[in-house]
């Protein structure tokens, strides 16, 4: 794609590096993470829960939850914590989770861990037919600290951004 837009459209571009704003991710209580996010034991299956989770990927098994029905269930195996962090913006993509910024792990833990976490999204658009949010459950920020140990903490850090040096209008063919 990089080779057709510089071709059609003698587009030349380059990544920087800036301070801006970011997350970091931090233990909730220095030392300790929650209930829902434990250490990975390598038995050689991945296939536990609901939703199937994903072992070791930077990419997340979620779904509208089978255990409490409208909430939002995130699971997955093997994974690091430097994942999780990379995976957080993403999330709001397809909620309104608030983590609009990249995510620093800033949280000392090494290793592979497993996540299942549940929360009450707010949706963007409309709800999947049939999904009614239990406003009951617990916001994102607060399933993440409550269940997973870890917290949001606005910081600056470094950011990159994509700088466009040169672009002209295409040729008629």
């Amino acid at each position: 794609m990089q080779s057709l837009l510089a071709d059609r459209f003698k587009l030349t571009i380059h990544v920087e590096s800036k301070q801006g704003p970011v997350f970091a991710l931090l233990l909730a209580k220095p030392g300790k993470t929650g209930p829902l996010l434990k250490p990975h034991v390598d038995d050689g299956s991945c296939s536990v829960g609901t939703p199937q989770p994903v072992c070791g990927a930077s990419t997340f098994g979620m779904q509208l939850s089978q255990k409490a029905p409208g909430r939002v269930q995130v699971a997955a195996r093997g994974i690091t914590i430097a994942q999780i962090a990379e995976w957080l913006p993403g999330l709001a993509t397809k909620i309104d989770s608030g983590v609009d910024r990249p995510v620093i792990d800033h949280t000392g833990l090494g290793g592979s861990f497993d996540l299942d976490m549940e929360f009450t999204p707010q949706l963007y658009g409309t709800a999947p037919i049939g999904f009614q949010p239990e406003t009951s459950g617990p916001s994102f920020f607060e399933a993440l600290q409550e269940q997973a140990g870890l917290k949001l903490v606005s910081a600056t850090g470094a950011v990159e951004e994509l700088v466009v040096d040169h672009v002209e209008e295409p040729s008629p063919n």
